[in-house]
């Protein structure tokens, strides 16, 4: 049944059932240790199964779940583009570790994360044997950027995830191109990361190192974002469709918040942009929010885990967390 998006949406609408929420979340804040916090995800065979002896283990259960959506989206996606659209992000992640790995001579099996569209173990026979060919166009064009960069001893950390990041939005605006909803979705992530980016950066040419395509930001904007004094910059921005969003990635920027900060802004407008619209049963959408609310889900686990194992003050965890399923 998969291509047919009825079914799509049907079958997201019986998986929300199944997401944990604010509540579950809220039992796990509260719970006096990690490994109490754990014992709640057991309650409800988190993992399906994964072997997770210890709090510290929990990262296990996590690589289930990923792989149980991943595999979600591969079963019953309404179309090829939003089943590229929302693999994607394992593959470049995948990607990256694989190129770091091969000209770093480490392993990249730590740094793996769940199949995406591409199989794992299949591209790292490739990469390391330097055929891309099979593999989309944008990942082809980072590949050989980060190949480059490491022969030519100009390759770090922020560089290699700056390519990878811009190929994973291209090949995601290619995905877009031909569906309305998958459209207005890609233009919010595109315009969340590029304001992001231009706050942080506070250079103009260093933001152009790493803008990504598309989105609604203009070039007048953006660069006002990268050099204007930041007290200046909500006036200029409140007819932005995101106002909300921008406002509170200024402050976050006034207030020298770190990358994660940002990041939470980010997801937390994605979510937004769709609970607009979580009772329109039109299109694509009740698929496209399931998948939100479960990417959303397991970063908020992560939150809490690490959170709860480094003895994090309760508040300090809240705050980090994302905007989450509310049944």
């Amino acid at each position: 049944m998969a291509g047919n998006p009825f079914y799509a949406n049907a079958r997201a609408k019986s998986a929300e059932n199944y997401l944990l929420g604010a509540d579950r979340f809220n039992r796990m804040l509260q719970a006096d240790s990690a490994e109490d916090a754990l014992k709640i995800l057991r309650e409800v065979n988190f993992g399906e199964g994964a072997n997770a002896e210890s709090a510290l283990e929990f990262e296990a259960l996590l690589r289930a779940e990923r792989e149980k959506l991943n595999r979600f989206v591969r079963e019953v996606s309404p179309s090829r583009a939003f089943r590229r659209f929302f693999l994607a992000e394992s593959d470049y992640h995948n990607a990256e570790a694989l190129i770091k790995a091969k000209h770093l001579k480490i392993s990249a099996e730590p740094l793996l994360t769940a199949g995406g569209d591409i199989d794992p173990a299949r591209m790292e026979e490739k990469i390391m044997a330097d055929d891309y060919a099979s593999f989309p166009p944008p990942m082809v064009s980072a590949l050989l950027y980060c190949d480059n960069a490491f022969v030519n001893g100009t390759a770090t950390g922020a560089r290699i995830g700056d390519a990878m990041k811009r190929a994973l939005f291209a090949d995601r605006k290619e995905c877009s191109a031909k569906n309305g909803d998958l459209k207005a979705l890609y233009s919010v992530m595109a315009d969340t990361a590029n304001l992001s980016s231009a706050l942080r950066a506070r250079n103009y040419a260093r933001f152009l190192e790493m803008r990504v395509p598309g989105g609604r930001l203009t070039e007048n904007e953006a660069k006002a974002l990268s050099e204007d004094p930041l007290e200046t910059l909500k006036e200029k921005l409140k007819y932005f469709y995101l106002s909300d969003f921008a406002f509170a990635a200024i402050d976050a920027a006034a207030e020298r918040k770190p990358l994660s900060a940002f990041e939470k802004l980010s997801d937390d407008a994605l979510l937004l942009h769709f609970k607009k619209k979580r009772y329109d049963m039109s299109g694509c959408i009740p698929f496209m929010l399931y998948c939100y609310y479960k990417r959303a889900e397991l970063t908020n686990l992560r939150i809490i885990m690490v959170g709860l194992i480094n003895k994090l003050d309760r508040s300090e965890i809240q705050e980090r967390l994302r905007e989450a399923y509310e049944g």
